[in-house]
C-alpha cells in the first residue's frame, strides 16, 4: 500500500476480544510510534522497492515515518493505546509550504532519486480523493504479535466518530481484504481499485459525516478543524 503524502492505511490488522483504551498520542510517542510502523510496514511493496539494496533499511524507514507523523501529533489526530500497541494517524488537511520543502529534502537524503516512487503513487491517490474538507485517515498498524482483532477495527471506529463530529467526510485505502468487508460495515463505500505498480492493487472507501455537520456563518460546511481525541 502507498504510504506517502496523500496515501491512506495499509494496514496489518493480526484475532481475544478485549476492551481497549484509545488515547491521543503525544510528542514522547512519536519515536515508539514510528519504530511501529517501521517493523510493520518494512514490507510495504512501496516502501521495499524504494530502500532495495540501501544500508540499515529499518533506521531509514524510522526517519521516514517520524517525518510522516509529525504534522498529525502537532495537531492531535495520532492516536493510540496506553501500551502503544497499536497507532491510527490522521491527515491534517494542509501541509505548510515549509514542511513540505524539508520534508523533500529529508526523504531525498533516505532514499536518493527513488523517492520519485513515493510521489508518483501520492499522485494516482490524490486523483480519488473527495473534495475539501475531509478526514483522510492515513497509516493504521497494530504490533507484531497482537491477535485482537478488534483494536484496529477500534481505532478505525475512533477516527470515523471524529469525522462524525467535525461533520466531514473520511477517506481511506487500503489493500486489507478483510479490512474492507468490515470497514463497509461501519459507512464506506468502495471505489473502483488503483493499480499502484504491476501486482499492487488499493482500494479508495469514503465513508459520508453521519454526525451533525459543523457548519460555517453561511451554512456550508466549514474546513476541519482537527480530528482529535480517538
Amino acid at each position: 500500500m502507498a504510504t506517502t503524502d496523500d496515501a491512506g492505511p495499509a494496514v496489518h490488522d493480526d484475532a481475544e476480544p478485549v476492551v481497549h483504551t484509545i488515547v491521543t498520542a503525544t510528542e514522547a510517542d512519536g519515536p515508539p510510534l514510528a519504530a511501529l510502523l517501521a517493523e510493520r510496514f518494512a514490507q510495504d511493496p512501496v516502501l521495499s522497492r524504494v530502500l532495495a539494496g540501501r544500508r540499515n533499511p529499518q533506521a531509514r524507514l524510522r526517519a521516514y515515518f517520524a517525518c510522516e507523523i509529525a504534522p498529525s501529533l502537532a495537531c492531535g489526530r495520532v492516536w493510540t493505546t496506553p501500551g502503544r500497541r497499536g497507532v491510527l494517524v490522521v491527515r491534517p488537511p494542509h501541509l505548510s509550504r515549509g514542511y513540505r520543502i524539508r520534508r523533500a529534502v529529508r526523504y531525498i537524503r533516505l532514499f536518493g532519486f527513488r523517492v520519485r516512487l513515493l510521489t508518483r503513487t501520492a499522485r494516482q491517490i490524490a486523483q480519488h480523493k473527495p473534495a475539501e474538507p475531509y478526514g483522510h485517515v492515513y497509516l493504521l498498524a497494530t504490533a507484531r504479535g497482537n491477535r485482537d482483532r478488534t483494536l484496529s477495527r477500534r481505532l478505525l471506529r475512533t477516527g470515523a466518530e471524529e469525522c462524525d463530529r467535525q461533520g466531514v467526510p473520511s477517506f481511506l485505502v487500503t489493500a486489507h481484504g478483510p479490512l474492507r468487508a468490515y470497514l463497509c460495515t461501519i459507512g464506506y463505500q468502495e471505489a473502483a481499485p488503483i493499480e499502484l505498480l504491476p501486482g499492487v492493487t488499493v482500494t479508495p472507501m469514503k465513508r459520508d459525516a453521519c454526525g451533525p455537520a459543523h457548519r460555517d456563518g453561511d451554512g456550508r460546511a466549514g474546513a476541519v478543524t482537527g480530528v482529535r481525541g480517538r
